[in-house]
């Protein structure tokens, strides 16, 4: 059997085997944020580069967004996040 690391780039190689085998654990430090729209997003703002670290800092700030959604449609017993728990 394939030994899977536990660096990001090797859980990101290693997702398609990992699927496959029903390991879908959530990736603490996957990039939830597509870099290019945001590149492009802030170049379009305001004519300025994005550093190679933002990517990483906006994605941390994403998912403590969503935990705390998940903790407040928990506590509201949904099993679907909605717009709403962001507020």
């Amino acid at each position: 059997m394939q030994k899977i690391e536990n660096s990001p780039a090797e859980l990101k190689k290693n997702f398609a085997f990992r699927a496959f085998l029903g390991l879908t654990v959530p990736m603490s430090n996957e990039t939830l944020i597509v870099v290019s729209k945001l590149k492009k997003y802030i170049k379009d703002k305001a004519g300025m580069s994005t550093s190679a670290n933002v990517a990483d800092a906006l994605s941390d700030k994403v998912r403590a967004l969503c935990d705390e959604a998940i903790e407040k449609a928990q506590k509201d017993r949904r099993k679907t996040v909605m717009d709403r728990d962001f507020s």
